[in-house]
């Protein structure tokens, strides 16, 4: 096999890691965020009525709230098309295998999930 099929696009790489870097630094400032508001509820409680100590941690509490929620959709969706990408390559690294054995005349890789002398058990194909 060639070692052009083992290749990995640096391009390719980079963008996700960027696509993924962003919704994951968002959920981290977020974070932050939220902690600050607990902090300062905190010492609201601290130096006055606990009313308004809930009064303060609600007005932060709700668009913080909303703006993890949206992070983590956007966490979520970069996640999903880095997994796409590398479900992707496995399967093009697989069909080159396959390719490349059977033009051989060889043995079947266990990448694709069959073995040499299973005496017609059938193969499980991994996905």
């Amino acid at each position: 096999m060639t070692g052009e099929a083992w290749r990995v696009d640096p391009a390719e790489v980079d963008a996700i890691v960027t696509r993924t870097a962003g919704p994951v630094a968002d959920v981290v400032e977020a974070r932050a965020a939220l902690q600050a508001a607990f902090a300062t509820a905190s010492a609201s409680a601290a130096s006055g009525t606990v009313a308004a100590a809930l009064d303060e941690f609600a007005t932060h509490f709700a668009p913080l709230l909303a703006g993890v929620s949206t992070t983590l959709a956007s966490a979520r969706t970069a996640a999903t098309a880095a997994t796409s990408t590398y479900a992707r390559a496995g399967d093009q690294i697989a069909g080159r295998v396959r390719a490349e054995s059977d033009a051989a005349g060889t043995a079947r890789s266990p990448f694709d999930g069959r073995f040499s002398g299973s005496r017609g058990r059938g193969s499980v194909a991994i996905r």
